[in-house]
């Protein structure tokens, strides 16, 4: 899988209110930040490894659905700050 990272000079580095108005306004792609602030736009995968991945996460929701008191599972869509925000 190939990936492009973006160059933005410290200063410039979005906000997370910045950073989500960027990825809802190219939801085509796949965009993530890393820990020192780079923006990653990563390409799809291949056929072959979305059915792995497919298979591993039937099998990991199974689990999770048959433990519920254990925690929560998310797919692979879903975005995360800092922050935590109450589930319950």
């Amino acid at each position: 899988m190939d990936s492009v990272i973006l160059q933005i000079p410290e200063q410039d580095r979005f906000t997370e209110d910045e950073l989500l108005r960027f990825c809802e306004a190219n939801k085509e792609l796949r965009i993530e930040r890393d820990e020192f602030g780079q923006i990653i736009i990563m390409s799809p995968v291949t056929s072959f490894f979305s059915n792995q991945n497919f298979v591993l996460t039937a099998f990991f929701g199974n689990w999770v659905i048959s433990n519920p008191d254990l925690g929560y599972a998310f797919d692979s869509s879903a975005g995360f700050a800092r922050w935590i925000y109450a589930l319950a």
